[in-house]
C-alpha cells in the first residue's frame, strides 16, 4: 500500500531563556542532502528492505526542522529500521534568543547555552566523522544501478561522502546525554549512528527508533530537543543527534 509521510518536527508548546540546550522551537534549520529513504521490519536492517522514496543519484535537501512531505511508498506491515542516505554535509540554524543554561557534548564537556543568543547558522558540518559505515546489500545493489557513490569503510569527515542514517528498534542509545542518562549501556556514548545494529538491545550502532503502536498512516518525526547548544567555549551548534520516531498521522 502506498502511504504519504510527512517528515515533521515535534515541537515543545513553550519555551524558556533558562532552558538547558536550545529548545525545538529555536531550531531553525537541521538540513541534508537526502537521496532516498527505506524501511524494513527487520531491526537488523539486512532484509525486507523497501525504498519509501527511491534511490536517486541526485539528492533534495530536506530540512528536518520544519514539516515537508518529500514523498510517499510502499512501507512494511511493522517498522523495525529506517535508513535515510543522506550527504555527510548537515547545515543548522537557530534564533536568537536569552539562553541562560548549559549543554554537554558528546564529550562530556559542558559549555553555555549563551553562546547562542546571537542566532547564527552553520554550513558543511560532516555528521561522520569517525567508525565505520554499514551497508544492507540490498541500498549497495541500488546505488550500483543508479549511479550513486556509496562511502564505505571508516568516515574522515568528508562533506561529500553518501552515507547511511540508521535509525533502529534493535539500537540502544540516541546519542544524547540527557535521553540516554539512564539507560547504563549508553553511558559511554560510543555510538556509531552509521552502521547497522550487530545484535538486539545494541549500545554502539545506529541510532535508537521509536516504532509506532498502531498500524495506518504515520508521520515520522524529528525532534530537535537537546540537540543544539554551547558547543565549545566560545562557540554555538549542533552537539546532538535528534530523536526519531514515528506516530498516527
Amino acid at each position: 500500500m502506498n502511504k504519504k509521510f510527512l517528515f515533521a518536527l515535534s515541537l515543545m508548546l513553550a519555551s524558556s531563556p533558562a532552558f538547558a540546550y536550545l529548545p525545538a522551537s529555536a531550531i531553525t534549520s537541521l538540513s541534508l542532502p537526502v537521496y532516498g529513504i527505506y524501511m524494513t521490519a527487520d531491526p537488523t536492517c539486512t532484509s525486507g528492505l523497501v525504498a519509501t522514496v527511491a534511490l536517486s543519484n541526485t539528492a533534495q535537501t530536506i530540512n528536518f526542522a520544519s514539516s515537508a512531505i518529500i514523498g510517499s511508498g510502499s512501507i512494511p506491515s511493522t517498522i523495525g529500521c529506517v535508513i535515510i542516505v543522506i550527504g555527510n554535509s548537515l547545515t543548522a540554524g537557530w534564533a536568537a534568543g536569552s539562553y541562560t543554561g548549559t549543554s554537554t557534548n558528546g564529550g562530556n564537556n559542558t559549555y553555555n547555552d549563551s553562546n547562542c543568543n546571537a542566532g547564527g547558522t552553520t554550513t558543511g558540518q560532516a555528521i561522520c566523522n569517525s567508525g565505520t559505515v554499514s551497508w544492507p546489500s540490498q541500498i549497495t545493489t541500488d546505488a550500483a544501478a543508479v549511479g550513486l557513490t556509496l562511502h564505505t569503510g571508516t568516515c574522515t569527515a568528508v562533506t561529500t561522502d553518501v552515507v547511511p542514517l540508521v535509525l533502529s528498534t534493535d539500537s540502544l542509545c540516541t546519542g544524547q546525554s540527557t535521553a540516554d542518562a539512564l539507560v547504563t549501556a549508553c553511558a559511554g556514548g560510543n555510538i556509531n549512528n552509521f552502521a547497522l545494529p550487530t545484535s538486539s538491545s545494541d549500545a554502539t550502532h545506529g541510532t535508537k527508533l521509536t516504532a509506532p503502536a498502531t498500524t495506518g498512516d504515520f508521520k515520522f518525526i524529528v525532534d530537535p530537543a537537546n540537540t543544539f547548544g554551547g558547543a565549545s567555549a566560545s562557540t554555538c551548534g549542533n552537539i546532538a543527534a535528534p530523536l526519531f520516531s514515528f506516530a498516527a498521522k
